[in-house]
């Protein structure tokens, strides 16, 4: 079976390609993979960094949200102090008979503790061990706060109450809830944490201080109070304050979730609970809440729970890893510098890394997509292009080298006018050159040798003739030789005979 160049030479690059191509792919591929595994790196890293800090900046942004609730708070009380003061310093300035007249509202209840009715704005609550003679003109002139505690409680929705605290106990509280029906007719406010933190033998410094968490007597749940001492020009005459409940701050932070799953929680300057989740409960505490739990101890969990909460207990800010029932969590937590509480935030590692592992899954398809609808359809185009164009290209070679083939056989018979009309400017086309300079100087010498072929003939014919010529004249003189040869001999042969016949 002939072989044929072309397919011979294609196949080889067709192979050669394919082997480029090959090696180009697999470089191209082991490259795509690798930068799959830099970016899947880097973008969960990049992203852990990311949920560090938008965890630690939420849960700053969430306690300077409090924080500053209750520095409103604190401010309002400071302002209603400021006013008792006045009040009590300028009595004159005030209608104090016209305005609430102490006969008139209050009366005596059955444990014998004076209080108020329902229709006034205030509750006003005298125990049973207070001479009323002595406090009617004190009570008559606190009245008058009536006019500006309606706004301070309207400007902080979750403040419950404000109230001022004399010093034998004898409150005047707003809104009015019948104080007097509510506490025990000897309870002695004045000796409650919320009256003594603000007294002068704890508080020389005269600041509006924050009690710690108690359970409001009045009814009304999980407390602090912002308590102010009011000072007049006769010194000390009792405290001004806002009870602020926690429920409705802690029923926001547990509601709160700005992560699926996360969860904050509150705890005060001692480690102890104030709000949470009961997703939080569940993943901190290992259990559900009880019903009316308040103010569950952290201080005896995990050691790596302990130190997280020993740096919140310090009012510090920061950001920890550390696993809750045995879960991997991020807390970011920042302090209620107001209130020496301190606000967590926690989610479990997996809710927050959900994103990059959605990422890792585009990264994997893209690099997937590359490889599969990019790289290995362009390869194969690539191949199935390069032996189209390698078809054509040795085409025209082979049908270059087939001429010479074909010219260098008519040359081999003796047709040196044969002429190559391969004119490329390229080794083919200097070949091509070559051998039509080497098929006219061929032809030159054919007819040279043509020419010397006549001459030489010519030459030979007339040596031939001379020749023949010098042979019939040899011809001649041999003819004429012989002759004279053969009359010697017959003389001879005579002078012989006469000798003979003359000796007989």
């Amino acid at each position: 079976m002939k072989k044929s160049l072309r397919l011979e030479i294609l196949i080889i690059l067709l192979i050669v390609v394919a082997i480029s191509i090959g090696v180009t792919a697999y470089l191209s591929i082991s490259s795509i993979m690798k930068a799959e595994e830099i970016a899947k790196s880097s973008g969960k890293k990049i992203l852990q960094e990311q949920a560090e800090k938008f965890l630690v900046q939420l849960a700053a942004s969430e306690a300077e949200k409090n924080n500053m609730f209750f520095e409103n708070v604190r401010e309002d009380v400071d302002t209603a102090a400021e006013y008792a003061k006045n009040i009590f310093d300028n009595p004159d300035a005030f209608a104090r008979e016209s305005y609430w007249k102490f006969d008139e509202h209050i009366f005596k209840g059955k444990g014998g503790q004076h209080m108020n009715g329902p229709n006034d704005v205030s509750s006003v609550f005298i125990p049973n061990y207070i001479s009323i003679d002595k406090i009617k003109m004190e009570m008559e002139l606190n009245a008058h706060l009536d006019l500006v505690f309606p706004g301070i409680l309207k400007n902080n929705p979750d403040s419950v109450a404000i109230y001022t605290i004399g010093l034998q106990g004898e409150t005047r509280y707003y809104p009015n809830i019948g104080l007097g029906n509510i506490l025990p007719p000897d309870y002695r406010t004045h000796e409650q944490i919320f009256f003594t933190i603000a007294a002068p033998e704890n508080n020389p410094e005269k600041k509006t201080l924050w009690t710690p968490v108690y359970d409001d007597p009045a009814g009304q749940g999980l407390m602090v109070s912002s308590i102010s001492p009011v000072y007049t020009k006769n010194g000390f005459i009792g405290v001004l304050g806002s009870d602020v409940t926690l429920d409705n701050i802690a029923k926001s932070i547990a509601k709160y979730k700005p992560i699926d799953y996360a969860f904050f929680f509150l705890v005060d300057k001692d480690g102890y609970l104030i709000a949470m989740s009961k997703h939080g409960y569940e993943d901190i505490l290992g259990r559900e809440p009880e019903q009316g739990e308040t103010r569950v101890n952290l201080n005896n969990l995990s050691y790596e729970f302990a130190s997280v909460l020993d740096k919140m207990k310090k009012w510090e800010a920061g950001f920890s890893k550390l696993s809750l029932n045995n879960k991997r969590h991020y807390i970011a937590y920042a302090p209620l510098k107001e209130m020496g509480f301190s606000l967590g935030l926690a989610a479990e590692e997996k809710d927050l890394l959900k994103a990059a592992e959605k990422m890792e899954a585009k990264i994997d398809k893209s690099a997937q997509d590359l490889i599969y609808f990019r790289i290995l359809p362009t390869g194969i185009l690539l191949l199935f292009a390069s032996g189209i164009i390698g078809f054509i290209l040795i085409g025209r070679i082979t049908n270059s080298m087939k001429e010479m083939a074909e010219a260098a056989k008519e040359i081999s018979q003796g047709n040196y006018k044969v002429k190559l009309s391969i004119t490329a400017d390229n080794e083919l086309g200097q070949l091509s050159s070559a051998f039509n300079q080497m098929s006219d100087e061929l032809e030159k010498s054919r007819q040279k040798l043509e020419n010397y072929g006549k001459e030489l003939e010519k030459k030979v014919e007339e040596r031939t003739r001379e020749l023949k010529a010098k042979n019939e004249e040899l011809g001649r003189f041999n003819k004429l030789a012989i002759g004279r040869e053969n009359a010697m001999i017959e003389l001879k042969r005579k002078l012989k005979e006469m000798e003979e016949k003359q000796k007989q």
